[in-house]
């Protein structure tokens, strides 16, 4: 396999490098900066590779846990969104104390991922997966117990940190183990689990809440997490010896990151109930963008900053990046619209939505599980080029959704397509980008591709609520969003519409972003 791909990407003029750097296959040197040691298993597996069956049956082991742990967050996210209003309920709470049920999990999550990385590359990501996991169940054991929303909510911050620890090492753990030839189709088969939960969270988070009760929605966690707990106690330890980074942690480098991505992150969520021009929407904005010559001032003062700007010279890990966050943001920000489209236009119930937006869920699982077999066939970046044109086309037939009479038919056809390429980019862009870091630096980079990649789902949800209903009077849009369709008129109507159309246009240039990022990765040399 790789030597099929070497032979196309030198036909093309492009040398891919397929190994993960590591000491042998150096970024430019002064990333190394900090020294490196071998991990403390590394004599216990000294023997590594001696019996290549023996260290295969333990990769797909290590990928087994791994997928366990991705479909117990993904399921956590999942089934507490569809069954929200049943806590609400229960603790008589606010709209602002309901928001921050989610928003404090993703911005303690989303905020922390780097430094956990950056964590995780220091000590043995055995330790990191374990404190994880077992932060994540006990916060879920608590957060069946909690009294008081205050509690629920900050119980919610600890078990998004455990979250974040599991996270920035799944794929780092599952690089680590993988031969570069496997890596793609392992990498699939991991994200496939996102796309698992994604399917079978809201019927599951319904069930339990009605049948059982909302506190089962975290204590469903438990025994998984105890499960995993077990299993990882003996799995991890057949991790590989890697290059390990001693360097100095930076703590004002992170502390920049968490006070102003988060500050962002929670301005952008309420953005769309205050209005873009709110005073406090343009400051919560504007302001975090006045932190950026720390990071200048971080780079200088620190041997190895939370986001080293060295990483961005390599061209293919920079345009993978710039891949990622593009194409992360059309697929879920307009299948969160089209749920409403259905709610509130249509008339559907929550049920009924939701199954209609089943099409991108299982084209994406489809997705992820073939996206090795397209590596097979084609250069990997020629693979991302192709889907992302696919993305920006399925984002165009959604358009026409939304610009022909009676033309809803072609929704699921436009979701389908976004599921399927969606589901075939995002492993072998992962893939890429762990292949193009240093292996001393696996878990703070693949913290920070999850965190761009979070961004970018804030920005464009955030900002489609805000253009679907964008032409619409205030009763018309409270009317709109809570899906009752008996008040809204045919002009209401033709507005939403109009509202859809032009949020499908801003997608789709989102979609040419991550194409025009995907060609220039095409046309990259990667550094051997």
């Amino acid at each position: 396999m790789a030597d099929q791909s070497r032979s196309r990407a030198g036909a093309q003029g492009a040398t891919v490098n397929h190994e993960p750097r590591s000491l042998t296959n150096p970024m430019p040197s002064d990333l190394h900066r900090d020294q490196t040691v071998p991990e403390p298993q590394a004599e216990a597996n000294a023997s590594h590779g001696a019996n290549p069956d023996g260290d295969r049956r333990k990769a797909w082991g290590l990928l087994v846990l791994v997928l366990i742990a991705t479909v117990m967050l993904s399921l956590n996210t999942t089934t507490l969104n569809i069954a929200l209003p049943v806590v609400v309920d229960h603790f008589n709470a606010s709209s602002t104390e309901s928001s921050w049920i989610l928003l404090s999990y993703l911005l303690a999550n989303t905020s922390l991922l780097v430094a956990l990385g950056q964590i995780a590359d220091r000590i043995d990501r055995r330790t990191m997966f374990l404190a994880g996991l077992a932060a994540f169940t006990i916060s879920s054991l608590l957060l069946g117990l909690a009294p008081d929303i205050q509690v629920l909510i900050g119980l919610r911050v600890l078990q998004a940190t455990g979250a974040a620890a599991l996270l920035c090492n799944a794929a780092a753990i599952i690089a680590t183990v993988f031969p570069p030839a496997e890596l793609a189709r392992a990498m699939g088969i991991y994200m496939s689990g996102f796309a698992v939960a994604q399917i079978a969270g809201p019927s599951l988070g319904g069930i339990v809440a009605t049948s059982l009760g909302w506190r089962w929605l975290f204590w469903i966690n438990v025994p998984v997490g105890l499960v995993g707990l077990v299993w990882g106690r003996r799995s991890l330890r057949h991790l590989p010896a890697r290059p390990r980074s001693t360097g100095r942690f930076d703590l004002f480098g992170h502390s920049v990151i968490f006070v102003g991505l988060g500050a962002f992150l929670a301005t952008v969520s309420v953005a769309g109930d205050l209005g873009w021009r709110s005073p406090a929407v343009m400051v919560g904005i504007v302001a975090p963008t006045a932190l950026l010559p720390l990071f200048v001032v971080m780079r200088r003062r620190s041997p190895n900053p939370a986001i080293d700007p060295v990483l961005f010279r390599d061209r293919l890990f920079s345009t993978s990046m710039a891949a990622g966050f593009f194409s992360m943001m059309p697929r879920l920000a307009l299948t969160t619209v089209v749920g409403l489209y259905y709610q509130g236009v249509e008339g559907d119930s929550p049920l009924v939505a939701s199954v209609g937006t089943l099409p991108v869920a299982v084209a994406y699982t489809v997705g992820s599980l073939v996206s090795d077999w397209c590596t097979r066939l084609l250069d990997e970046r020629v693979v991302a080029l192709i889907v992302s044109v696919a993305t920006a086309a399925g984002v165009a037939v959604l358009y026409l959704a939304f610009s022909i009479e009676h033309a809803s038919a072609l929704i699921p056809v436009a979701l389908s397509i976004l599921g399927l390429s969606h589901g075939v980019f995002l492993p072998i862009n992962s893939t890429l980008i762990v292949k193009s870091a240093p292996a001393s630096h696996i878990g703070s980079v693949n913290g920070m591709r999850i965190m761009f990649g979070t961004t970018g789902i804030a920005i464009a949800t955030a900002m489609a609520l805000t253009l679907v209903g964008s032409g619409l009077a205030a009763t018309a849009s409270a009317a709109f969003f809570a899906g009752d369709t008996s008040t809204l008129t045919a002009v209401d109507l033709e507005r939403i519409l109009k509202g859809y159309r032009l949020t499908c246009a801003a997608m789709f240039v989102v979609a040419i972003g991550g194409v025009v990022s995907c060609l220039l990765g095409l046309r990259t040399k990667s550094a051997k």
